[in-house]
């Protein structure tokens, strides 16, 4: 999404749940990783994604915190993250980097309100 001043802003969203492919966090951090490798440009990432569980969260955190600049804020909404499976981890929210974000990027999560496996949010 386009923003003033000849930047732009990358406004990222995804609904988890609404089908079984998106209900898994591996899934999840391949599409998000593939867009973002889109949006900012480093096409040597859509090549080859890690095929390993570690790597593929290890890239999804530098795509989160080091590709994105003041010029290139990213703003990404991930909605019903109670919806994840519990494969790799998926709902101890371990994959999410929360800590030490850069003041250009903000991370909006959703889940239903009183669970309590998400009582953290």
């Amino acid at each position: 999404i386009g923003g003033g001043g000849g930047g732009a802003r990358f406004v990222v969203a995804r609904f988890l749940g609404t089908s079984p492919q998106s209900s898994t966090v591996r899934a999840l951090l391949e599409s998000l990783c593939r867009q973002l490798a889109r949006a900012y440009e480093r096409h040597e990432v859509l090549a080859a994604l890690p095929s390993e569980f570690p790597d593929l969260k290890a890239l999804f955190r530098t795509a989160v915190t080091e590709w994105p600049n003041f010029e290139h804020p990213l703003f990404l909404f991930i909605d019903s993250v109670d919806q994840l499976d519990d494969s790799d981890g998926g709902r101890t929210l371990e994959w999410l980097p929360v800590v030490d974000l850069p003041a250009h990027v903000r991370i909006v999560i959703s889940t239903l309100p009183d669970n309590e496996d998400f009582s953290c949010l």
